[in-house]
């Protein structure tokens, strides 16, 4: 049996740390991670910015990246927002963290934005803003993923419906407007 991969389906951006020859490095200090989508929606570290380690962690044996208030950034995609799109991620949620953080960010420079964020009482949410008026956010919420396990994450995001999901582990955990 082949394990299936996300060429298999119409891929926006796919990034894979298990695959070494996408990660550029410093003293595994990541300064960039390639998309193996063809679509060259690369990753890099905010200008000023180190970007995550890499080589440090591992899950099932395959490399992954450890980003530790670091942050890597593409300003160049675009998506058509009346289109539903999904965002997956295995990630293994720090123990200690309290604060609040992204993992995914997105925004059109102007009133849409979207986001997938664990809060501070440790939730994870997709939060959404439909404009610039106060008041205006949506909340998803994945539940609260257990902290130091790596967790399957997959966000629906769909602007201005309420056909947003969110899934945990495979599991749908709530539905509604993602911003």
């Amino acid at each position: 049996n082949t394990l299936w991969t996300p060429s298999e389906i119409s891929t926006s951006l796919w990034l894979d740390a298990s695959d070494a020859s996408t990660i550029t490095h410093s003293s595994n200090a990541v300064s960039q991670w390639n998309d193996k989508s063809g679509n060259n929606l690369h990753l890099a570290p905010v200008s000023g910015q180190t970007g995550p380690t890499s080589n440090s962690i591992t899950q099932n044996s395959l490399n992954v990246l450890d980003f530790d208030g670091d942050c890597l950034e593409n300003n160049t995609f675009t998506h058509n927002v009346t289109n539903p799109i999904y965002i997956a991620f295995v990630v293994e949620l720090d123990a200690d963290f309290t604060s609040q953080y992204f993992l995914w960010a997105g925004t059109d420079s102007n009133t849409l934005r979207c986001g997938i964020r664990k809060r501070p009482n440790g939730y994870v949410e997709i939060f959404g803003k439909l404009s610039d008026t106060l008041g205006d956010n949506t909340f998803i919420q994945f539940g609260m993923p257990a902290r130091g396990e790596f967790h399957i994450l997959v966000g629906k995001i769909h602007a201005g419906s309420s056909n947003g999901a969110v899934y945990l582990n495979g599991l749908e955990t709530q539905t509604g407007n993602s911003g």
